[in-house]
């Protein structure tokens, strides 16, 4: 990648040398070098790409309509800085562990949404990570107050609360309109997603069980979940602009 082919940024922020050097290197790489990369966790590791070059091509890779590619990346950093979202969490709020459980999906769906997003006003990310982290997690705090300890679990948390997209899921019954639109809603997802809001919504599954049948963790199912709340989220949003 030349330096006149990376992805300017919109808002007159500069990414530090050292980021859009490693950006480039990324992209000259092989794919399977790439990817190897992209999966290291380990800080110390000489390869282990800065956090805001793994932004920088999940959007990129999202504005190039790879949706899939992108959400690869957004798991890899998910992963990535679990352990420190939840030394900030305990340090920061006095909770329940189901509420503590609850907060950080809610986290982990906003952060989703940032990342993925090509808004402007989420390229922040690719010059200081952290210090986005800290904002969004600061907003997550908020919102736990203001709502009087009790955390609506895994709602957008901005400024225009919306229902949670599982609740326009119609009730499984006769009516056959009802269980069209479970087809489609459905049918928007891609795998693993699907399958698991499925077992989990239709089916009545706990995350445990949907967990031993992928043989998963229950936090990767809970990623899971919170990533195909968004993307109804979205499906629903778009059918609505449509009517």
């Amino acid at each position: 990648m030349s330096p006149h082919d990376l992805r300017p940024l919109k808002r007159g922020y500069d990414r530090e040398p050292a980021v859009e050097e490693e950006i480039r290197l990324l992209a000259s790489l092989p794919e399977t070098e790439f990817w190897r990369r992209m999966t290291l966790q380990d800080y110390r590791e000489p390869d282990c790409p800065r956090l805001e070059s793994m932004v920088y091509f999940i959007r990129l890779f999202e504005s190039r309509s790879q949706s899939e590619t992108a959400w690869k990346i957004v798991e890899f950093l998910t992963t990535r800085i679990g352990r420190t979202i939840v030394k900030k969490l305990k340090a920061s709020v006095r909770c329940s562990e189901d509420q503590r459980e609850e907060l950080h999906d809610a986290l982990i769906t906003k952060l989703y949404t940032e990342w993925m997003s090509l808004d402007a006003g989420h390229e922040f990310w690719e010059v200081r990570f952290w210090v986005c982290l800290d904002r969004n997690l600061m907003d997550v705090m908020k919102k736990f107050r203001q709502h009087d300890q009790k955390i609506v679990s895994l709602a957008p948390l901005n400024d225009e609360m919306e229902e949670d997209p599982i609740n326009r899921l119609p009730d499984t019954g006769p009516d056959p309109l009802s269980e069209v639109e479970i087809g489609l809603a459905l049918a928007s997802l891609a795998e693993p997603y699907r399958t698991t809001i499925y077992l989990h919504v239709i089916e009545q599954w706990t995350e445990e069980q949907i967990a031993r049948y992928f043989n998963k963790t229950s936090r990767t199912v809970r990623n899971y979940l919170a990533r195909a709340k968004a993307c109804l989220r979205e499906w629903y949003r778009e059918r609505t602009e449509q009517e």
